[in-house]
């Protein structure tokens, strides 16, 4: 039974780290888009707007992952909990958790617009609404990501009994 929950406690992990590579990989890329274009000249410089925002993106991807292996795992360990308890399998129900949890972490992690949120600038909030979508983007495509692995893997997944044992 303790070697089942042992190996149940893995293969969740093993989700937790995919879904969090997934989301970072989704959640950077209006970010590093935005960057890339919003400056000219300093993607000039670099060989074009193209190969700087893959610099931006993989250099963003990876500072994401780290960010958010070490922030979201709270959110992740409730909404594992809460499905266990309840019996939630749904994507819907992972990606939503994946949503929220992405949310508050980008509420947390970003704070207020530049100049508060009666700025004079239209720019400063589009710029942080557009990290905030990207956030949330990331955490919904993760939760999905979750929800497909645990899925495959029966993570935490009570296993329905054949007909044929009753036979």
């Amino acid at each position: 039974m303790q070697r089942r929950l042992y190996q149940e406690l893995l293969w969740a992990l093993l989700g937790y780290v995919i879904a969090v590579l997934v989301a970072a990989v989704v959640a950077v890329a209006p970010i590093a888009l935005k960057e890339a274009i919003s400056s000219p000249g300093v993607a000039a410089e670099q060989g074009g707007i193209l190969p700087y925002f893959f610099d931006l993106y993989f250099v963003g991807a990876f500072i994401v992952a780290m960010f958010m292996t070490f922030s979201a795992w709270p959110g992740f360990v409730i909404a594992l909990i809460v499905g266990v308890r309840r019996g939630y399998r749904s994507l819907k129900y992972f990606s939503g958790c994946g949503l929220a949890a992405a949310f508050v972490g980008a509420l947390i992690f970003r704070g207020t617009p530049p100049g508060g949120w009666g700025a004079s600038t239209m720019w400063s909030i589009s710029s942080y609404l557009i990290d905030i979508f990207g956030a949330c983007l990331g955490g919904a495509v993760g939760g999905f990501a979750y929800g497909l692995f645990a899925r495959r893997y029966q993570v935490f997944m009570r296993r329905s009994v054949s007909a044929d044992v009753f036979d």
